[in-house]
């Protein structure tokens, strides 16, 4: 009798420990994305990050975040930009704000954009606005099919050039994209290299 109940607790003391490992072992919701001597701020774990191409022709440098599910019929992306006050583009962020929300402009077809509000991007000061459009895909079809798709762009101005933090996702999923935005814009900060003062 002794030698069975030993056996059992011995079972159940292997369990907990088994248990113990497989909580340990939980993935992460979240990881860091990084603008190399820049800025960072977390991203959802499962997500690819690579760096935008073109840095170099732009001087603007940033990253493309994607949902393991995104496609060119249901996308879920955010994007991370930061624009040097010498980037080769020529624009500010006062500039950028304007051409955004500008009528006639940036695929014309059933785009609604929102009236720029208040935002923050971590500790820096923002201006954010939510537009909505019609993406043709495949575009080259002779009868593609029509996408609503929303976006919420956040544009935050420093001395030292400004940052542009924005999600592009279908219309029916944009709540949850739209929210690992925000979780970015929370956790955004400047590196200890770029710190420029905010506008």
């Amino acid at each position: 009798m002794i030698k069975i109940l030993l056996s059992l607790m011995l079972a159940a003391n292997c369990h907990a420990a088994q248990a113990g490992k497989e909580k340990k072992n939980v993935q992460p919701k979240t990881r860091p994305a990084t603008i190399e001597g820049v800025c960072d701020f977390d991203m959802p774990y499962s997500w690819t990050l690579e760096e935008k191409p073109y840095a170099r022709q732009t001087g603007v440098v940033g990253l493309k975040l994607a949902a393991p599910d995104s496609s060119s019929e249901n996308p879920a992306i955010i994007y991370a930009d930061y624009y040097p006050a010498d980037n080769k583009i020529g624009v500010s962020s006062a500039t950028y704000m304007e051409r955004l929300t500008a009528k006639g402009t940036l695929n014309p077809t059933g785009r609604k954009a929102g009236k720029p509000h208040a935002a923050a991007l971590g500790a820096l000061k923002a201006s954010a606005v939510e537009i909505e459009s019609v993406s043709l895909y495949p575009p080259e079809a002779m009868n593609p099919r029509k996408i609503v798709v929303k976006e919420k762009v956040v544009v935050a101005g420093t001395d030292g050039g400004f940052f542009v933090l924005s999600c592009y996702a279908a219309k029916a999923r944009y709540r949850q994209v739209c929210a690992s935005l925000d979780s970015a814009l929370k956790t955004f900060r400047l590196l200890p290299t770029a710190q420029p003062k905010t506008r």
